[in-house]
């Protein structure tokens, strides 16, 4: 079986503070597709996992794993988004 696919890149502030390092691992037929995220200033690392199900247009089949979290990715939406300002549109 062949190696994931790993992708580094820093993601930069625009205020000049600590760059995030980011990790982006590719998914197999075994693992799912994660991201690894640290902060620019120390060791201390966040994994991100991406799990997907067969239920093809299904709000709930996606889920997001983060700090051992596990939750759909609807309720991600709606925790996350108004920390970051933008209006969270529930699916109809």
């Amino acid at each position: 079986m062949p190696n994931r696919k790993v992708v580094h890149e820093k993601i930069k502030d625009s205020v000049g503070d600590y760059d995030l390092r980011v990790r982006r691992i590719e998914g197999n037929e075994r693992k799912s597709p994660a991201i690894h995220i640290r902060c620019g200033c120390g060791d201390p690392t966040h994994r991100l996992v991406i799990s997907h199900n067969d239920l093809v247009g299904d709000p709930r089949a996606d889920s997001l794993e983060i700090g051992s979290v596990i939750a759909s990715v609807t309720q991600w939406r709606a925790l996350l988004l108004p920390l970051l300002d933008l209006p969270y549109l529930p699916p109809s």
